[in-house]
């Protein structure tokens, strides 16, 4: 079956879809946790013959709710959506997240979500701490109830534990706030990464530094904690090794008010990546960013900056 998205359940009918598993969710992020429920979700749907279907929400809500405090995405939408593909999913059903929806009493929530029209919903997924509905009022009890009531099978999904913590969305994003890449990539069960386009930058770190780098405007996914980095930069899906430099590089600007850049040193290519649309995977937090007295000295910590992330490259491929 091609993989279809669509926003509502009920509109399954048009592709002969009759029956659907449900896991529902953000999954910002698709981490380990997130798959321990499309996991069930797919026994679900082994056991019924239902269609495995994961109902997500868009925009995310907490950017509906929080505004400008809301936190950014580990993922930009299509790889998420790859992400669950990939997973098991064969129907994504995104469900419009506005204030109105968020408003409803939590019964009322779900069955906005969940009203299948002539498409019988066979069972439901969830986290066992997922919240919806007004005032997060609705829980796992609420879930049962309706269950109960409407024969469905309902299963919830206790958290995954790692280092005696839930595994968690907001504990991915501040791992990687503080550089802390093997700690996020123990929990997303794969490297984290940015997402963006290579822009033209200060033209400074060919000719003044000796190493040129690729300057990538960022649109998805986390930047974290200013440093240097060891990378994995994807250009048209081929994975090239490099060292990542994040911040406002304090030993060469002298702006009042710099904005952070995003810039790859890429080992063994060449060629004009202007304009290409990248993936840069963080391998491991090399060192903070720092302010150096002069630029020779800021050169000589660069070479052996790039001589810890080849050695470090060299391990993980070997790992």
């Amino acid at each position: 079956m091609k993989n279809i998205i669509t926003k509502h359940i009920a509109e399954l009918e048009k592709y002969g879809i009759r029956s659907v598993a449900v896991a529902a969710g953000v999954f910002d992020g698709v981490h380990r946790g997130h798959l321990q429920v499309l996991r069930a979700m797919l026994r679900m749907s082994a056991s019924t013959g239902a269609t495995p279907c994961v109902l997500t929400f868009s925009p995310h809500p907490r950017s509906v709710l929080a505004g400008k405090q809301a936190p950014k995405l580990i993922l930009p939408k299509e790889e998420k959506y790859r992400l669950l593909f990939e997973a098991g999913a064969q129907v994504i059903v995104e469900q419009e997240f506005t204030k109105e929806f968020a408003a409803l009493a939590p019964e009322a929530f779900l069955h906005q979500c969940l009203h299948a029209g002539n498409v019988r919903m066979q069972g439901l997924c969830v986290g066992n701490a997922w919240r919806f509905g007004a005032g997060a009022a609705g829980s796992c009890e609420t879930i049962a109830q309706m269950a109960k009531k409407e024969n469905f099978l309902f299963t919830p999904v206790p958290e995954l534990m790692l280092d005696d913590r839930v595994v968690s969305s907001t504990r991915i994003r501040h791992a990687i706030s503080i550089g802390a890449v093997d700690a996020a990539r123990k929990m997303l069960g794969r490297r984290p990464a940015v997402y963006g386009n290579v822009v033209h930058g200060m033209g400074l770190a060919g000719p003044v530094l000796g190493f040129p780098t690729a300057n990538v405007d960022v649109s998805a996914g986390l930047i974290p904690a200013y440093g240097v980095y060891a990378v994995y930069i994807l250009i048209d899906g081929v994975a090239y090794p490099g060292a990542a430099n994040v911040g406002i590089a304090p030993t060469i600007r002298k702006e009042d008010d710099p904005k952070p850049k995003f810039e790859v040193h890429i080992l063994n290519f060449s060629g004009d990546l202007y304009g290409k649309n990248v993936k840069v995977e963080l391998v491991r937090h090399i060192r903070p960013e720092k302010k150096f007295h002069s630029v020779d000295e800021l050169k000589t910590q660069m070479a052996e900056d790039l001589k810890q992330v080849k050695s470090c490259l060299v391990q993980k491929q070997n790992q």
